[in-house]
């Protein structure tokens, strides 16, 4: 089951149907949603490997919401995400 786009917030980590798991770190200038992905065990960090999608796109891979990360700033230094907004 997907996730509602109303649900994608920044700062939230979601977990897709094959276990993997993406913090949203914010949108681009052009409205898609940039994350930092993480394999399917969840004692593996995030790659700094900055990735971006549809909302629509996003809602559809990501079938629950997991739980927040107090901090992000260290992952947004990390991706080279100081280009991202917040919604």
């Amino acid at each position: 089951m997907a996730i509602l786009v109303s649900e994608i917030e920044r700062g939230w980590v979601y977990r897709t149907p094959s276990n993997q798991e993406r913090l949203v770190l914010g949108w681009d200038k052009d409205g898609r949603v940039v994350y930092s992905p993480r394999g399917g065990n969840a004692m593996n960090p995030f790659h700094n490997d900055r990735t971006s999608c549809s909302a629509e796109t996003f809602a559809r891979a990501c079938s629950e919401k997991v739980r927040q990360v107090p901090d992000i700033a260290p992952f947004i230094t990390a991706n080279n995400a100081q280009d991202v907004v917040v919604r």
